[in-house]
């Protein structure tokens, strides 16, 4: 059961019997709580935004990957730029008065707009993080099904060697680097835990392939088949809906994130 639908604890009662208000009470918690699974109940970072099988990712989730996502966009030697936070987008447009870059506009001569640069890098992240996500959690379960398991010490050998290529064998540079992308050790397994999962699965489903032909094929194979099934076990909240969901309309092509080519007129309360 979801964290986000946990029942509301009854209060102490001086009687075995349960009062009719709390009984009904009771059921009302009881009846709330499956209505709201699998996508779970209430807001906030806790909240449900994705399920995939059993596991749910968080809003929070999302958001922290919203961020991390956009730090790294940085040299890592110096601290990222804000994340676009909705409704107002303050610190991603204070940032971007700040730091006047290139129009997006088909237009060369009109000037970035901030606000609307700022809502357009929140639908792209929030994209990204998803697909981050939601794909990690599809390899995972997967290889946890063919009796696949991360190899830790092999993660461990990768992280020692992504931290010398960058020059960040001392903690305190390895730290303030993980400051500067606003992540944690955790975060940077996870893109080495996915790509190692990938490739044991590929491993195990061409191990009798002989040519690579046979090789392709069986992939080719294998993945449909890995998409269709993952696809149908993951539910996404409306406002978290990607084309790797189930709720994704069938048959409609994604839409890409277009660049307002006419520029929005920022809002004087949101700055």
């Amino acid at each position: 059961m979801p964290s986000t639908c946990r029942p509301a604890r009854l209060p102490a009662m001086r009687s075995t019997t349960l009062t009719t208000q709390s009984h009904c009470a009771a059921l009302l918690a009881a009846t709330l709580c499956l209505l709201c699974w699998p996508l779970g109940c209430g807001g906030g970072r806790d909240a449900t935004a994705v399920r995939v099988g059993d596991h749910a990712i968080t809003s929070g989730e999302v958001e922290h990957w919203i961020s991390t996502l956009k730090a790294r966009g940085s040299n890592g030697h110096e601290p990222g730029p804000p994340a676009p936070v909705p409704p107002h987008y303050a610190a991603c447009i204070a940032y971007e008065r700040a730091h006047p870059g290139p129009s997006l506009s088909s237009t060369p001569t009109i000037p970035k707009q901030p606000r609307a640069y700022c809502e357009f890098e929140y639908r792209r992240y929030k994209l990204k993080a998803l697909y981050l996500l939601i794909s990690h959690r599809w390899v995972s379960e997967e290889a946890a099904e063919l009796g696949i398991h991360p190899n830790k010490p092999e993660l461990t050998r990768e992280l020692s060697a992504y931290r010398k290529a960058l020059d960040l064998t001392s903690l305190a540079a390895y730290k303030r680097y993980l400051g500067f992308i606003r992540a944690d050790t955790a975060d940077l397994l996870l893109s080495f835990e996915t790509e190692q999962l990938v490739r044991a699965v590929e491993a195990k489903v061409t191990a009798t392939a002989k040519t690579t032909g046979e090789r392709e094929a069986a992939l080719a194979r294998f993945g449909k088949d890995f998409k269709a099934r993952w696809l149908a076990r993951t539910d996404c909240r409306p406002e978290y809906v990607v084309p790797i969901c189930r709720q994704y309309p069938p048959g409609k092509t994604p839409t890409p994130f277009v660049p307002p080519s006419v520029p929005l007129t920022d809002e004087p309360s949101s700055g």
